[in-house]
């Protein structure tokens, strides 16, 4: 499970240089599993401005982990 990234808004999740591409598959958010898009949007809505956040996701067949804090 995941969630394929089709598009990038700019912005939307600003983490400096590791910014979101198309075909990124997001796994999970601060450690927990993500099954579908409408799970993301609330664990990210959940989240409060400032607060840091991390996505576990596979970028080109790579593992890696993004970090940013919440606007």
């Amino acid at each position: 499970s995941g969630v394929v990234v089709a598009s990038s808004a700019a912005g939307a999740i600003d983490a400096g240089e590791h910014e979101l591409e198309p075909g990124d598959v997001i796994y999970a958010v601060n450690g927990t599993p993500v099954k579908d898009l409408a799970q993301l949007r609330a664990m990210l809505d959940a989240l409060p401005a400032g607060s840091p956040a991390v996505l576990n996701l596979e970028r080109r067949g790579e593992l890696m982990y993004v970090a940013f804090t919440v606007d």
